[in-house]
């Protein structure tokens, strides 16, 4: 258990480097730049959550040449009816750019699953969490078959007697691998149709 809790740990702290490190070196590339050209450009280098908390709703923010939005920062301002310009010419970089820095570990799942061109039916829904208690009990609570699965063995034992329409993948107990190997597993099952053989 130890040990899995290190392995998120490692993934977490790895993806806040990676982030860092972006972020990093996107500022260090503009500032070189305008030091070269000797601009000194008006607007933000950087649009975050707190920088927005600076403007008001409905306005226009001016992002410097090669500015960066984050994600959640682009969502916030699409809420709050913010808009961004740039320099003509010059456009914004989005740190979309750098998706796996920012990710969800669901989306990640997901892209992992399509790269080994694995289909999960439209019937069966997958969710890699680390609340899974929770979702077990909300996909419950409205009459769906939900499995909690923390080991993949348990994939096979679950299928057998339940046949689940909802699997629960455990965060704190399947690492990444671990997860995207038990997700393979439930496809291949709810793929099987009674008449195949195994």
């Amino acid at each position: 258990m130890t040990t899995l809790h290190s392995h998120r740990n490692d993934l977490s702290a790895f993806v806040a480097q990676v982030a860092r490190e972006v972020i990093r070196r996107l500022r260090e590339s503009q500032a070189t730049a305008c030091e070269s050209s000797g601009e000194n450009p008006s607007g933000e280098k950087l649009i975050t959550l707190a920088t927005l908390s600076g403007y008001a709703d409905d306005r226009q923010v001016t992002l410097a040449p090669g500015g960066v939005v984050t994600p959640a920062a682009r969502e916030e301002a699409a809420r709050r009816r913010i808009t961004f310009s740039t320099s003509p010419g010059v456009p914004a970089i989005t740190a979309s750019a750098s998706s796996a820095a920012i990710a969800s570990p669901q989306s990640i799942l997901t892209e992992q699953l399509a790269r080994r061109g694995v289909s999960i039916p439209a019937a069966t829904e997958i969710i890699w969490t680390d609340q899974p208690a929770a979702e077990v009990y909300a996909r419950c609570s409205i009459g769906r078959r939900a499995v909690l699965i923390s080991a993949i063995g348990d994939v096979d034992r679950f299928a057998t007697e339940l046949s689940p329409d909802v699997w629960i993948l455990d965060q704190q107990k399947l690492n990444l691998v671990a997860a995207v190997n038990a997700a393979a597993r439930i496809a291949r099952l709810a793929n099987h149709s009674p008449g195949d053989a195994t």
